[in-house]
C-alpha cells in the first residue's frame, strides 16, 4: 500500500454491538467455568425464557460438571460521570443504577431457582461495585436452600478462577463453588 493514502480500520458491527451488551463479561464467566470444570462445559449465551407471556433474557445458561448454571454479565452497569453533574446528582444516578440492577437480578433469581439451577452469578467488570449490590447478593443468597448466588468479582473475571474464602491459591472446581446441590 503507498505510505501517503489514508488508511482506517473500522470494527464489525456485530463486534461493536456485543461489546456495547457485555460480551467481554460474557467471555470472562465462561472462562472462568472452564477453569472450575473436571468433566466438562455446555453452554448457550442470551437465553430467552417466557413465561406467562413475562419474557425473561439470561445472559448464559450452562451445565458444568453436572451443575446447571445461570449467568447474568455486565460490563458496567454505572454511567460514567458527565461534565458538570454534581456530587449530589451522581450520587441519585448511581442509587437509581443499582435499585434498577437490583430489580433485574431478584428477577433473574426467581427464574434461576424456578428452572431448577444451582447457581446464579453475577458477573461483572464494573471497577468499583456498590457494597449494596454485594450485600443483596448475599442476602439472596441465604434465602435459599437449593440455589447458590454468587458475584463474581471483576478481578476473578481477570484472573479467569474462582477465590476461596480461605485465600488459598488452589485450584477451585464447581464442587466448591455450587456445594452438594
Amino acid at each position: 500500500i503507498p505510505i501517503k493514502i489514508d488508511f482506517a480500520y473500522r470494527l464489525n458491527r456485530l463486534f461493536i454491538g456485543g461489546n456495547n451488551q457485555g460480551t467481554i463479561t460474557v467471555l470472562l464467566t465462561l472462562l472462568t467455568l472452564y477453569e472450575t470444570t473436571m468433566k466438562g462445559l455446555h453452554w448457550q449465551a442470551d437465553v430467552k425464557l417466557t413465561k406467562d407471556s413475562v419474557e425473561t433474557e439470561l445472559d448464559i445458561v450452562a451445565m458444568c460438571d453436572g451443575y446447571f448454571i445461570t449467568a447474568e454479565c455486565k460490563d458496567s452497569f454505572i454511567p460514567p460521570p458527565k461534565d458538570g453533574e454534581t456530587a449530589t446528582e451522581r450520587q441519585q444516578k448511581i442509587s437509581a443504577c443499582t435499585e434498577n440492577l437490583k430489580a433485574q437480578l431478584q428477577r433473574e433469581i426467581v427464574v434461576a431457582n424456578q428452572v431448577g439451577a444451582h447457581l446464579f452469578l453475577f458477573s461483572t467488570l464494573e471497577p468499583k461495585v456498590p457494597q449494596e449490590i454485594k450485600n443483596f447478593i448475599e442476602e439472596q443468597n441465604s434465602k435459599h436452600d437449593r440455589l447458590e448466588i454468587r458475584f463474581l468479582s471483576p478481578d476473578e473475571l481477570l484472573l479467569g478462577k474462582f477465590s476461596v474464602p480461605d485465600r488459598e491459591n488452589r485450584h477451585v472446581y464447581m464442587y466448591d463453588i455450587a456445594g452438594e446441590n
